[in-house]
Protein backbone atom coordinates (compact mmCIF):
# COMPACT_ATOMS: atom_id res chain seq x y z
CA UNK A 1 0.00 0.00 0.00
CA UNK A 2 0.93 3.87 -0.45
CA UNK A 3 1.39 4.32 2.92
CA UNK A 4 3.78 1.50 3.24
CA UNK A 5 6.55 2.84 1.03
CA UNK A 6 7.84 5.63 3.19
CA UNK A 7 11.22 5.52 3.40
CA UNK A 8 12.87 5.23 6.78
CA UNK A 9 14.93 8.17 6.40
CA UNK A 10 12.19 10.27 5.97
CA UNK A 11 10.61 9.45 9.78
CA UNK A 12 14.30 8.97 11.34
CA UNK A 13 14.26 13.43 11.81
CA UNK A 14 10.36 12.77 13.24
CA UNK A 15 11.72 10.26 15.74
CA UNK A 16 14.62 12.36 17.08
CA UNK A 17 12.04 15.22 17.57
CA UNK A 18 9.80 13.03 19.43
CA UNK A 19 12.50 12.26 21.81
CA UNK A 20 13.78 15.72 22.30
CA UNK A 21 9.64 16.64 22.98
CA UNK A 22 9.15 13.67 25.80
CA UNK A 23 12.28 15.19 27.78
CA UNK A 24 9.42 16.41 30.22
CA UNK A 25 8.51 13.18 31.13
CA UNK A 26 11.83 12.83 32.63
CA UNK A 27 12.25 13.21 36.17
CA UNK A 28 15.04 15.29 37.71
CA UNK A 29 15.88 15.55 41.14
CA UNK A 30 17.73 18.95 41.07
CA UNK A 31 16.75 21.37 38.26
CA UNK A 32 17.63 25.20 37.68
CA UNK A 33 14.78 27.39 37.47
CA UNK A 34 14.10 28.53 33.57
CA UNK A 35 12.82 31.77 32.39
CA UNK A 36 9.64 32.17 29.87
CA UNK A 37 9.84 35.03 27.16
CA UNK A 38 7.07 35.66 24.85
CA UNK A 39 7.95 37.54 22.22
CA UNK A 40 5.52 39.34 20.09
CA UNK A 41 2.98 36.85 20.70
CA UNK A 42 -0.52 37.51 19.16
CA UNK A 43 -3.68 35.17 19.49
CA UNK A 44 -6.79 35.82 16.97
CA UNK A 45 -10.36 34.63 17.48
CA UNK A 46 -13.30 35.22 15.27
CA UNK A 47 -16.33 36.70 16.14
CA UNK A 48 -19.47 33.69 15.85
CA UNK A 49 -22.31 36.44 14.89
CA UNK A 50 -20.13 39.03 13.22
CA UNK A 51 -17.32 37.29 11.42
CA UNK A 52 -15.28 39.62 12.48
CA UNK A 53 -11.75 38.74 13.25
CA UNK A 54 -10.03 40.56 16.16
CA UNK A 55 -7.25 39.96 18.49
CA UNK A 56 -7.60 38.40 21.85
CA UNK A 57 -3.82 39.13 22.47
CA UNK A 58 -1.73 41.51 20.30
CA UNK A 59 1.95 41.95 20.24
CA UNK A 60 2.65 40.61 23.54
CA UNK A 61 6.21 40.79 24.71
CA UNK A 62 7.40 39.62 28.27
CA UNK A 63 10.67 38.08 30.10
CA UNK A 64 10.15 36.68 32.84
CA UNK A 65 13.13 35.65 34.60
CA UNK A 66 14.01 32.34 36.25
CA UNK A 67 12.65 32.54 39.47
CA UNK A 68 10.72 35.20 39.02
CA UNK A 69 6.98 35.26 40.15
CA UNK A 70 5.37 37.50 37.48
CA UNK A 71 1.22 38.03 37.52
CA UNK A 72 -0.77 38.68 34.48
CA UNK A 73 -3.23 41.14 35.67
CA UNK A 74 -6.68 42.97 34.12
CA UNK A 75 -10.59 42.92 33.23
CA UNK A 76 -11.87 40.22 32.11
CA UNK A 77 -11.90 39.35 28.54
CA UNK A 78 -8.24 41.31 28.75
CA UNK A 79 -6.47 38.10 27.42
CA UNK A 80 -4.26 37.30 30.48
CA UNK A 81 -5.46 33.33 30.38
CA UNK A 82 -5.41 33.51 26.78
CA UNK A 83 -1.34 34.00 27.29
CA UNK A 84 -1.32 31.98 30.37
CA UNK A 85 -2.85 29.00 28.12
CA UNK A 86 -0.33 29.32 25.13
CA UNK A 87 2.73 28.87 27.53
CA UNK A 88 0.91 25.98 29.01
CA UNK A 89 0.14 24.64 25.18
CA UNK A 90 -3.90 24.48 25.63
CA UNK A 91 -3.35 27.22 23.02
CA UNK A 92 -1.16 27.73 19.67
CA UNK A 93 0.02 31.62 19.11
CA UNK A 94 -1.42 33.03 15.59
CA UNK A 95 1.80 35.43 15.76
CA UNK A 96 5.26 35.49 17.68
CA UNK A 97 7.63 32.80 19.75
CA UNK A 98 7.34 31.71 23.55
CA UNK A 99 10.34 30.06 24.51
CA UNK A 100 10.78 28.28 27.61
CA UNK A 101 14.30 29.11 28.62
CA UNK A 102 15.99 29.06 25.27
CA UNK A 103 13.54 26.43 23.74
CA UNK A 104 11.13 27.16 21.38
CA UNK A 105 7.78 25.58 23.16
CA UNK A 106 5.43 26.53 19.97
CA UNK A 107 5.36 23.03 18.03
CA UNK A 108 5.20 21.43 21.53
CA UNK A 109 2.12 19.78 23.28
CA UNK A 110 1.05 20.70 26.73
CA UNK A 111 2.28 17.36 28.14
CA UNK A 112 5.84 17.88 26.29
CA UNK A 113 6.58 21.13 27.93
CA UNK A 114 8.44 21.60 31.39
CA UNK A 115 5.40 23.10 33.01
CA UNK A 116 2.39 22.47 35.40
CA UNK A 117 -0.33 24.31 35.68
CA UNK A 118 -3.06 25.18 39.10
CA UNK A 119 -6.26 25.04 37.66
CA UNK A 120 -9.53 27.44 38.81
CA UNK A 121 -11.48 24.48 39.45
CA UNK A 122 -8.50 22.33 40.57
CA UNK A 123 -9.27 19.50 38.80
CA UNK A 124 -8.62 16.72 41.21
CA UNK A 125 -9.34 12.88 40.64
CA UNK A 126 -12.68 12.60 42.19
CA UNK A 127 -12.22 8.53 42.43
CA UNK A 128 -8.29 9.03 44.09
CA UNK A 129 -7.33 10.31 47.64
CA UNK A 130 -5.14 12.88 48.75
CA UNK A 131 -1.72 10.31 48.19
CA UNK A 132 -2.96 9.07 44.92
CA UNK A 133 -3.65 12.55 43.42
CA UNK A 134 0.14 14.02 44.21
CA UNK A 135 1.61 10.98 43.12
CA UNK A 136 -0.56 10.42 39.19
CA UNK A 137 2.01 12.38 37.73
CA UNK A 138 4.56 11.30 39.27
CA UNK A 139 3.91 7.50 38.47
CA UNK A 140 4.31 8.40 34.37
CA UNK A 141 7.27 10.05 34.80
CA UNK A 142 11.06 8.22 34.07
CA UNK A 143 14.04 9.28 35.43
CA UNK A 144 17.81 8.58 33.31
CA UNK A 145 20.26 5.47 35.02
CA UNK A 146 23.52 5.89 35.12
CA UNK A 147 23.13 3.09 31.87
CA UNK A 148 21.42 6.14 30.22
CA UNK A 149 18.22 4.21 30.03
CA UNK A 150 14.91 5.14 31.35
CA UNK A 151 13.64 3.95 34.34
CA UNK A 152 9.87 4.42 36.53
CA UNK A 153 10.61 6.09 39.92
CA UNK A 154 10.59 3.50 42.58
CA UNK A 155 7.53 3.30 44.65
CA UNK A 156 9.43 3.72 47.60
CA UNK A 157 10.76 7.53 46.03
CA UNK A 158 7.27 8.25 45.21
CA UNK A 159 6.23 7.85 48.28
CA UNK A 160 8.96 9.96 49.73
CA UNK A 161 8.54 12.92 47.42
CA UNK A 162 4.66 12.50 48.00
CA UNK A 163 4.94 12.36 51.78
CA UNK A 164 7.90 15.46 51.74
CA UNK A 165 5.31 17.94 49.58
CA UNK A 166 2.15 16.89 51.49
CA UNK A 167 4.73 17.94 54.66
CA UNK A 168 5.44 21.73 52.53
CA UNK A 169 1.82 21.89 51.81
CA UNK A 170 0.72 21.31 55.37
CA UNK A 171 -1.57 18.83 54.56
CA UNK A 172 0.44 15.38 56.39
CA UNK A 173 -1.50 12.57 57.46
CA UNK A 174 -4.60 13.51 55.45
CA UNK A 175 -2.78 11.35 52.63
CA UNK A 176 -6.32 8.85 52.60
CA UNK A 177 -8.72 11.28 52.59
CA UNK A 178 -11.23 11.50 49.43
CA UNK A 179 -10.42 14.70 48.02
CA UNK A 180 -14.61 15.76 48.66
CA UNK A 181 -13.87 15.13 52.65
CA UNK A 182 -11.34 18.73 52.12
CA UNK A 183 -12.33 22.36 52.26
CA UNK A 184 -11.53 24.23 49.28
CA UNK A 185 -8.53 25.73 50.65
CA UNK A 186 -7.20 22.50 51.31
CA UNK A 187 -7.96 20.85 47.78
CA UNK A 188 -6.18 24.00 46.30
CA UNK A 189 -3.15 22.57 48.55
CA UNK A 190 -3.64 18.97 46.94
CA UNK A 191 -3.72 21.24 43.96
CA UNK A 192 -0.58 22.49 44.10
CA UNK A 193 1.33 19.61 45.53
CA UNK A 194 0.35 17.61 42.99
CA UNK A 195 1.83 20.53 40.59
CA UNK A 196 4.72 21.08 42.18
CA UNK A 197 6.12 17.01 43.35
CA UNK A 198 6.91 17.07 39.23
CA UNK A 199 9.83 19.72 39.99
CA UNK A 200 8.72 21.57 36.63
CA UNK A 201 10.40 24.25 35.29
CA UNK A 202 7.53 26.75 35.06
CA UNK A 203 4.44 26.74 37.58
CA UNK A 204 1.41 28.19 36.31
CA UNK A 205 -1.83 29.42 38.35
CA UNK A 206 -5.22 30.26 36.50
CA UNK A 207 -6.96 32.30 38.85
CA UNK A 208 -6.24 29.07 41.71
CA UNK A 209 -7.93 31.55 44.49
CA UNK A 210 -11.28 32.51 42.73
CA UNK A 211 -13.45 29.88 44.00
CA UNK A 212 -12.16 30.82 48.01
CA UNK A 213 -14.11 33.01 51.00
CA UNK A 214 -12.46 36.27 51.24
CA UNK A 215 -10.55 35.58 54.25
CA UNK A 216 -8.73 32.02 53.22
CA UNK A 217 -7.81 34.09 49.59
CA UNK A 218 -5.45 35.97 52.10
CA UNK A 219 -4.17 33.32 53.84
CA UNK A 220 -3.78 31.01 50.89
CA UNK A 221 -2.15 33.88 48.30
CA UNK A 222 0.49 34.25 51.57
CA UNK A 223 1.16 30.19 51.67
CA UNK A 224 1.69 29.98 47.60
CA UNK A 225 4.25 33.15 47.67
CA UNK A 226 6.00 31.73 50.39
CA UNK A 227 6.54 28.30 48.99
CA UNK A 228 7.69 29.36 45.50
CA UNK A 229 10.11 31.47 47.45
CA UNK A 230 11.15 28.18 49.58
CA UNK A 231 11.40 25.81 46.34
CA UNK A 232 12.79 28.81 43.83
CA UNK A 233 10.44 27.83 41.17
CA UNK A 234 9.83 30.08 37.98
CA UNK A 235 5.64 31.35 38.73
CA UNK A 236 3.30 32.35 36.28
CA UNK A 237 -0.18 33.73 38.18
CA UNK A 238 -3.38 34.90 36.38
CA UNK A 239 -5.99 36.97 38.41
CA UNK A 240 -8.29 39.90 38.32
CA UNK A 241 -7.64 40.55 42.24
CA UNK A 242 -5.62 43.83 42.36
CA UNK A 243 -4.92 43.14 45.73
CA UNK A 244 -4.03 39.46 45.40
CA UNK A 245 -1.29 40.73 42.24
CA UNK A 246 0.00 43.38 44.92
CA UNK A 247 0.32 40.43 47.50
CA UNK A 248 2.34 38.15 45.54
CA UNK A 249 3.62 39.52 43.08
CA UNK A 250 7.51 40.11 41.82
CA UNK A 251 6.22 42.06 38.81
CA UNK A 252 2.88 42.81 37.72
CA UNK A 253 1.97 43.20 33.76
CA UNK A 254 -1.07 45.08 33.07
CA UNK A 255 -3.46 44.58 30.36
CA UNK A 256 -6.63 46.14 28.70
CA UNK A 257 -8.20 45.24 25.42
CA UNK A 258 -5.74 42.21 24.43
CA UNK A 259 -3.00 44.67 24.76
CA UNK A 260 -0.24 44.73 27.42
CA UNK A 261 -0.64 48.23 29.49
CA UNK A 262 2.20 48.11 31.43
CA UNK A 263 5.01 45.69 32.90
CA UNK A 264 6.24 46.61 36.47
CA UNK A 265 6.82 46.13 40.19
CA UNK A 266 3.63 46.28 42.28
CA UNK A 267 5.35 49.68 43.49
CA UNK A 268 6.06 51.17 40.41
CA UNK A 269 3.18 50.10 38.81
CA UNK A 270 1.03 51.83 42.03
CA UNK A 271 3.45 54.94 42.06
CA UNK A 272 3.82 55.53 38.71
CA UNK A 273 0.93 54.32 36.14
CA UNK A 274 1.45 55.25 32.60
CA UNK A 275 -2.15 55.66 31.41
CA UNK A 276 -5.64 56.57 33.96
CA UNK A 277 -6.66 52.87 33.26
CA UNK A 278 -3.56 51.90 34.98
CA UNK A 279 -3.90 53.90 37.83
CA UNK A 280 -7.70 53.33 37.99
CA UNK A 281 -7.58 49.30 37.67
CA UNK A 282 -4.65 48.94 40.46
CA UNK A 283 -6.50 50.51 43.80
CA UNK A 284 -8.17 53.64 44.17
CA UNK A 285 -7.11 56.74 42.73
CA UNK A 286 -8.85 60.45 41.94
CA UNK A 287 -8.21 62.59 39.48
CA UNK A 288 -7.94 66.04 38.84
CA UNK A 289 -8.20 68.07 35.87
CA UNK A 290 -5.90 71.19 35.27
CA UNK A 291 -3.07 72.65 32.55
CA UNK A 292 0.45 73.31 32.98
CA UNK A 293 1.57 76.63 33.66
CA UNK A 294 4.96 76.73 33.46
CA UNK A 295 8.24 74.74 33.22
CA UNK A 296 10.73 76.00 35.98
CA UNK A 297 13.28 73.00 34.75
CA UNK A 298 14.98 70.42 36.22
CA UNK A 299 12.11 67.87 35.45
CA UNK A 300 9.02 69.91 37.07
CA UNK A 301 6.26 71.08 36.26
CA UNK A 302 3.84 74.31 37.72
CA UNK A 303 0.02 72.90 37.58
CA UNK A 304 -2.89 75.39 38.20
CA UNK A 305 -5.86 73.05 39.00
CA UNK A 306 -9.09 75.43 39.67
CA UNK A 307 -6.70 78.23 40.50
CA UNK A 308 -4.39 76.44 42.47
CA UNK A 309 -1.22 76.31 41.81
CA UNK A 310 1.61 74.01 42.59
CA UNK A 311 4.65 72.01 41.49
CA UNK A 312 4.95 68.07 39.99
CA UNK A 313 7.58 65.80 38.91
CA UNK A 314 7.28 65.87 35.12
CA UNK A 315 7.61 62.27 34.18
CA UNK A 316 5.46 62.33 31.67
CA UNK A 317 8.08 65.04 29.94
CA UNK A 318 4.66 67.36 29.26
CA UNK A 319 4.99 71.04 28.45
CA UNK A 320 3.61 74.38 29.18
CA UNK A 321 0.30 74.33 28.18
CA UNK A 322 -0.44 70.99 27.99
CA UNK A 323 -3.71 70.25 29.86
CA UNK A 324 -3.10 67.33 32.36
CA UNK A 325 -4.37 64.65 34.51
CA UNK A 326 -3.24 64.47 38.18
CA UNK A 327 -3.79 61.18 39.97
CA UNK A 328 -3.47 61.39 43.89
CA UNK A 329 -4.03 58.23 45.81
CA UNK A 330 -7.16 58.42 48.26
CA UNK A 331 -4.50 57.83 51.13
CA UNK A 332 -2.01 60.53 50.07
CA UNK A 333 -4.69 63.51 50.65
CA UNK A 334 -5.26 64.80 54.01
CA UNK A 335 -7.95 67.63 54.80
CA UNK A 336 -7.80 70.61 56.75
CA UNK A 337 -8.67 74.50 57.57
CA UNK A 338 -4.93 75.49 56.47
CA UNK A 339 -3.86 76.41 52.83
CA UNK A 340 -4.44 73.98 49.96
CA UNK A 341 -6.28 73.02 47.43
CA UNK A 342 -10.09 74.31 48.26
CA UNK A 343 -12.63 71.71 48.39
CA UNK A 344 -16.31 70.66 49.79
CA UNK A 345 -17.48 68.29 51.88
CA UNK A 346 -20.15 65.71 49.80
CA UNK A 347 -19.84 62.65 52.29
CA UNK A 348 -18.10 61.88 55.41
CA UNK A 349 -18.37 58.32 56.89
CA UNK A 350 -16.70 56.80 59.79
CA UNK A 351 -15.25 53.36 58.41
CA UNK A 352 -13.86 52.50 61.95
CA UNK A 353 -9.73 52.72 60.72
CA UNK A 354 -10.39 55.59 59.06
CA UNK A 355 -12.65 58.66 58.13
CA UNK A 356 -14.01 57.93 54.75
CA UNK A 357 -14.32 61.43 52.41
CA UNK A 358 -16.05 62.35 49.28
CA UNK A 359 -14.97 65.99 48.55
CA UNK A 360 -15.40 67.98 45.70
CA UNK A 361 -13.36 69.95 44.07
CA UNK A 362 -14.44 72.13 41.16
CA UNK A 363 -16.15 69.23 38.77
CA UNK A 364 -13.83 66.65 39.87
CA UNK A 365 -15.21 64.41 42.75
CA UNK A 366 -12.07 63.30 45.45
CA UNK A 367 -11.86 60.30 47.44
CA UNK A 368 -9.98 60.71 51.01
CA UNK A 369 -9.50 57.92 53.47
CA UNK A 370 -7.61 59.57 56.41
CA UNK A 371 -6.53 56.84 58.78
CA UNK A 372 -6.61 57.06 62.47
CA UNK A 373 -9.18 59.82 62.86
CA UNK A 374 -9.50 59.22 66.42
CA UNK A 375 -8.61 62.77 67.76
CA UNK A 376 -8.48 64.39 64.82
CA UNK A 377 -11.45 67.10 63.32
CA UNK A 378 -14.09 65.10 61.80
CA UNK A 379 -15.52 67.05 58.79
CA UNK A 380 -19.19 67.32 57.92
CA UNK A 381 -21.09 67.60 54.84
CA UNK A 382 -21.56 70.78 53.12
CA UNK A 383 -18.17 71.74 55.13
CA UNK A 384 -15.50 73.68 53.26
CA UNK A 385 -11.93 73.24 53.30
CA UNK A 386 -8.35 72.80 51.81
CA UNK A 387 -6.50 69.26 50.28
CA UNK A 388 -2.84 68.91 51.86
CA UNK A 389 -0.54 66.51 49.91
CA UNK A 390 2.83 66.29 49.34
CA UNK A 391 3.89 67.15 45.53
CA UNK A 392 5.95 63.74 45.17
CA UNK A 393 2.63 62.30 45.87
CA UNK A 394 1.43 63.26 42.42
CA UNK A 395 1.36 61.66 39.58
CA UNK A 396 1.12 63.67 36.60
CA UNK A 397 -0.83 62.20 33.12
CA UNK A 398 -2.04 63.61 29.68
CA UNK A 399 -5.34 64.76 29.89
CA UNK A 400 -6.17 63.40 26.52
CA UNK A 401 -4.13 59.92 26.17
CA UNK A 402 -5.26 57.43 23.26
CA UNK A 403 -8.17 54.88 24.35
CA UNK A 404 -7.33 51.12 23.89
CA UNK A 405 -9.61 48.70 22.13
CA UNK A 406 -10.76 45.84 20.80
CA UNK A 407 -8.28 45.42 17.19
CA UNK A 408 -10.28 44.01 14.39
CA UNK A 409 -8.81 42.92 11.55
CA UNK A 410 -11.65 43.40 9.51
CA UNK A 411 -13.00 46.21 11.04
CA UNK A 412 -15.32 46.95 7.55
CA UNK A 413 -17.07 43.93 7.44
CA UNK A 414 -20.96 45.06 8.02
CA UNK A 415 -22.38 42.66 10.41
CA UNK A 416 -25.77 43.28 8.73
CA UNK A 417 -24.77 41.22 5.56
CA UNK A 418 -23.37 38.60 6.70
Amino acid sequence: MFWDKKKPEANKPQEEKRKFRNEALIYFDHKEPKGVTVKGVGKIYEEPKTKRKFYAVKDANITIKPGEFVTLLGPSGCGKTTILRMIAGFETPDEGDILLGNQDINPLAPNERDSAMVFQSYALFPHYNVYENVAYGLKIRKRIGPDGKLTPLSKEEIRKKVSDMLSLVQLKGMEERMTNQLSGGQQQRVALARALVLNPSVLLFDEPLSNLDAKLRISMRTEIRAIQKRVGITAVYVTHDQSEAMAISDRIIIMNKGVIQQIGTPMEIYYHPVSAFVADFIGEANFLEGVAVDEPGQGKLVVDVAGYKFTVDNLGNLKKGDEVKLVLRPESVHIDDGKGLPCKVEVSTFMGSYQFYHVRVGSDLLKITEYNPRGKKIYQIGDEAHLAFNEGDVHILPKHAPVNDTIYLNPTINPKKK
